[in-house]
């Protein structure tokens, strides 16, 4: 009877998105015996909505930073995976968050992906191992079972990193930022405008998710103030929407702009500011380092140049996630 070939041994780190596409790719080839890890116990990363902030039940940061009236900022039929093109949005061309979530599912349904993810593990240390060890495995990889705080060690042939980059926030510093008495948070941490209700609030950062959340909070909040460093937006802005300086200090309440401006009595302070890629369970023997929020070495983005049997799924911005997804797992 004839040697069956041995199949490479995959470790594919987070069940959003990107690690679904990877699940899905490999598992379309007899080669790879895949093995998937998420932290919480159902898949679709940040796509999923909790409005629980802080901490989970396992005591672990929230990982999704959605809330509640998010609209996709992408017509959603070129969100779509190129090979499931179920996702239409027909009423908006930009469907909601819930929407993406039950497309999410029902991408892992339909390639019959739930089988290869183990949920409610947590990838606790990842480390590159000599060849002469554990039957010629490359990888060494801790995790730990939530449940029931049970470790194990497992290896694997290769790694595929997607935990995503929407979990830990960039909070500059501001100086004077201390004497603020009013309340202090992040876009992760924001859920519903129903909270802020006749607040005066200023929301450092007018990206995507400021400009969104300032639309959002406008409802509902008596006057929000867009503080950034660039251009004023030509875009139509709510009424009670204004678009002001970036902060360049705060004494109590009041914040000094950078132009000169002085607004009083803020309420709120939300940061905007966008988040820092972050691979904690990487140890430093993989190579990869990330320094003012730049990740090398990577080729094309993507392979750990140091450890070729590592990648880093999703890590571009300013991209039509889903398809990229697609492209990038294929590569490697």
């Amino acid at each position: 009877m004839a040697n069956q070939e041995k199949k490479i041994k995959v470790c594919v780190i987070g069940a959003g998105a990107a690690g679904l596409c990877a699940i899905r790719h490999l598992a379309a080839n007899m080669t790879f015996e895949i093995t998937a890890y998420e932290q919480t116990n159902e898949i679709g990363g940040t796509w999923v909505y909790k409005e629980q902030v802080g901490l989970d039940e396992n005591g672990l940061p929230i990982h999704s930073s959605m809330y509640q009236n998010l609209r996709t900022n992408l017509p959603a039929k070129i969100m779509n995976f190129p090979d499931y093109m179920t996702m239409e949005g027909q009423e908006r061309s930009c469907v909601n968050h819930q929407e993406v979530l039950k497309y999410l599912k029902d991408y892992a349904q339909h390639f019959d992906i739930y089988r290869h993810v183990h949920f409610n593990i947590k990838v606790e240390h990842v480390q590159s191992i000599s060849s002469d060890y554990c039957d010629q495995n490359k990888w060494s990889v801790q995790i730990r079972k939530l449940k029931t705080n049970e470790m194990e060690l497992r290896y694997f042939d290769a790694i595929m990193v997607c935990n995503g980059h929407y979990f830990d926030p960039y909070v500059p510093t501001i100086v004077g930022i201390e004497s603020f008495s009013g309340l202090i948070l992040h876009s992760h941490s924001y859920r519903k405008p129903d909270e802020f209700s006749g607040k005066n609030i200023l929301i450092l950062g007018a990206g995507s998710s400021g400009i969104d959340i300032g639309i959002d909070l406008s409802n509902q909040a008596s006057r929000v103030y867009l503080s950034h460093n660039h251009d004023k937006l030509i875009s139509s802005l709510p009424s009670n929407m204004i678009q002001v300086a970036g902060v360049e200090s705060i004494h109590g309440t009041t914040f000094y702009l950078k132009d000169g401006t002085i607004i009083d009595t803020i309420d709120v302070f939300l940061f905007c500011t966008g988040y820092k890629y972050n691979f904690p369970f990487l140890d430093k023997n993989c190579g990869i380092q990330v320094e003012s929020n730049y990740i090398t070495p990577l080729y094309k983005h993507l392979i750990n140049i140091e450890h070729p049997s590592m990648c880093i799924i999703g890590i571009p911005s300013n991209v039509v996630p889903f398809p990229m997804f697609h492209m990038q797992v294929q590569f490697f």
